[in-house]
Order: structure tokens, then sequence, then C-alpha cells
């Protein structure tokens, strides 16, 4: 209850930033173009669960032998990550440029007494593994990969369910921030991604989908296709670069008399 109060208390602060009309529908006004969608003014970036276990090869999803632990100087992307990897490097470079927030998620499902985490069905999709990846608190393996390390002052959220908005404060500092659109990113389009887009939609930010910032391709071209807008990376680093020319060209005109 609580959480819900302080969410419609952080949308009151949001209608007060300037946003574009976009289409009205039913009498909602709902934002339609990438340059209402991905506004500097009220946008952010998340990325989920870029972690070392699921991103390193020396995680525990790629190291070959997981009896012996990692070695983060041997750490390289998994090969299938790496141009996901300098996708989202490019993004975020040019969101801090323009000071948007960025916030991360990272997924853990065991704290450091050995206790789990993750409730029951939450691991039903892993049912029939015969090896299920258990990230531990505090370890390197939990960590973002160097690659993406977040930064003092961004929004760091460590999660038990696949939504990074379940049981976190996240909405209530992306809305003490005047977002109302967050640029997706991360692993797995199919899981976390899309577990935590649902959840920024509940709580009623615009989840906009950055397809080549993110695994799982088909399920992330065709799967979300009509659901959430989805637009890549070179697109809204492009749109912020006319928008920022634009507004410097309008600075520089002189005052008409």
């Amino acid at each position: 209850m609580m959480k819900r109060i302080a969410v419609l208390l952080g949308l009151t602060c949001i209608m007060q930033v300037s946003v574009p009309a976009g289409k009205n529908i039913n009498g909602v006004n709902v934002l339609m173009t990438l340059e209402e969608l991905a506004h500097p003014d009220y946008s952010a970036v998340m990325v989920v669960d870029m972690q070392n276990e699921m991103v390193s090869t020396e995680g525990q999803c790629s190291r070959p032998d997981r009896s012996i632990p990692p070695d983060p100087s041997k750490h390289e992307v998994v090969s299938h990550l790496k141009e996901t990897t300098l996708n989202l490097q490019k993004l975020l470079a040019a969101a801090r440029q323009l000071e948007l927030p960025i916030t991360y998620a990272e997924y853990i499902h065991e704290d450091k007494d050995g206790n789990m985490l993750v409730n029951g069905p939450e691991y039903w999709t892993h049912r029939n593994g015969e090896w299920v990846l258990s990230i531990v608190e505090g370890t390197w393996g939990s960590r973002t990969i160097d690659e993406l390390t977040p930064r003092k002052g961004d929004i760091m959220i460590r999660k038990n369910y696949s939504d990074a908005f379940h049981d976190s404060t996240l909405a209530e500092q992306l809305n003490d921030k005047g977002v109302r659109c967050l640029l997706v990113t991360g692993i797995a389009a199919g899981g976390c991604v899309f577990a935590t887009a649902m959840g920024a939609m509940e709580d009623g930010f615009y989840p906009v989908m950055i397809t080549d910032c993110m695994d799982q391709s088909k399920i992330s071209h065709d799967f979300m296709e009509g659901r959430w807008p989805k637009f890549t990376s070179e697109q809204v680093i492009s749109t912020w670069q006319k928008m920022k020319a634009h507004s410097s060209s309008s600075r520089s005109k002189p005052e008409q008399e």
C-alpha cells in the first residue's frame, strides 16, 4: 500500500514535466514517436541482469568446471553477447553525456549465508534443468560486468524476482527523477527483461525496448511486436544527436526585435 501511495505521489511530480501531447486515445494522451519516447528530459536507461555469472566467460553459465572458482582476470564477454554489450556501451555513453538517469538491476538468488531468496514460481521454468544457476549476494559473479560498470549516482536494484519493479524502490526512484519513459536493455528478453517491462508499464512508465541491446533477438523483435515501442540503439542515439543539434541551433539564433 505504501509503495502504491509513493508511486501516485511520484506520478504527480511527473505531470509537472513538459511532455509532448502525443496521440489522444479515448481521452488519454499517448506518446508515439521516438522523439517523444526517448526525450532526454524524462527518459532513463535500464540495464537488466548483465552480470558476470551470465555474461562472462568466467561465469557459472560458461565456465567449463564450476567446481573451480572463477578467475576474474580471465574475464571476457561471451561471444554471443559481445555485439549486444558494445551497443549497450555506446547507448550508455550517449545517455551519460545527456545526464540521463541510468539504472541497473542485478538478480540475486542466494544470500551470503546460503539462504535461497528465489521462490518456487520463479524457478518453475527451470524445473527440468540438470543444473540451475544460483547467483550469490556480494560475489564477483553477482556484479554487472566491468564493460558496463555502474557509476556513482546510478540507481542500483538488487532483486529476487524477474521484475525489477516488484518489491523494490525502483518506481519511486524513477519518479523522483521525473522519468516517464524507460529504455530497457539487458538479458533475458523473454524473462527478466520482459517481466521488468511489464512492471514498468504497470507502474505508469513507458517501456521502450532497445532491441540490439538485449539477447534472444527473435523474442525481442517478434514476441514484443505491438506490445511496446521497439527501436535500436543507433536510432535512439541518432535522435538524441538531432535533438541536441536543434537545441543548440535554436539557442544560437539572435532574438528577434
